[in-house]
């Protein structure tokens, strides 16, 4: 028996704008809130996760006859590492063609077949100026507590937190021991607290 995602995902695959758009309405706000964490403060300044988080969508949706559903962690975790990916492309891009963020930034998804329904959810994920404005702060802060920290704990945190994996799940992609994972994500955090206090 098919569970709801897999029966989304072969909908979306099939072009299905409602099945899209439930996929991304249950994925997008995680794909969002891990793109803007782990894009770094110098991609940030430069690049917006609304592109990057759309781009990343539709890639996804394009590549879904390539993937073989092995269950919701499986799904989220190719979808975060599409991210992964995507940040690395865009600052490679940036590194090499130093171009600032007009150039940079390119909406290869407004004439795709699959844009406006990504369009869609990626608005109604945004929320209004007003509350925006007042998340900036708060995300400020935040972006800054994990900027500071090393590499991998972001990671193990962004993993854990915002993509949801398990600590086995984030040491088998690590390879490292499960036990290493926990110590590292009490720290990390522990550090991002006594930050934020």
């Amino acid at each position: 028996m098919p569970s709801d995602t897999e029966t989304l995902i072969s909908r979306a695959g099939e072009g299905d704008d409602a099945a899209i758009g439930a996929l991304l309405d249950r994925h997008l706000p995680g794909l969002r809130a891990y793109i803007r964490l782990r894009m770094g403060r110098r991609l940030r300044r430069w690049d917006d996760e609304a592109d990057v988080a759309q781009s990343v969508c539709v890639e996804v949706l394009n590549n879904l006859d390539g993937f073989s559903y092995r269950g919701e962690a499986a799904f989220r975790q190719w979808l975060f590492t599409m991210a992964r990916r995507k940040l690395a492309q865009r600052d490679a891009h940036l590194t090499a063609e130093r171009r600032d963020a007009d150039q940079v930034v390119t909406n290869a998804v407004a004439h795709s077949a699959i844009g406006e329904p990504v369009a869609r959810v990626v608005q109604r994920a945004f929320g209004s100026p007003s509350e925006v404005a007042i998340r900036g702060e708060t995300l400020a802060r935040i972006e800054a507590a994990l900027d500071a920290l090393p590499e991998e704990t972001r990671e193990v945190i962004l993993m854990s937190r915002i993509a949801g994996a398990t600590p086995a799940e984030i040491a088998e992609r690590l390879g490292k021991p499960a036990s290493t994972i926990r110590s590292t994500l009490c720290r990390g955090l522990a550090a991002i607290g006594r930050a934020l206090a």
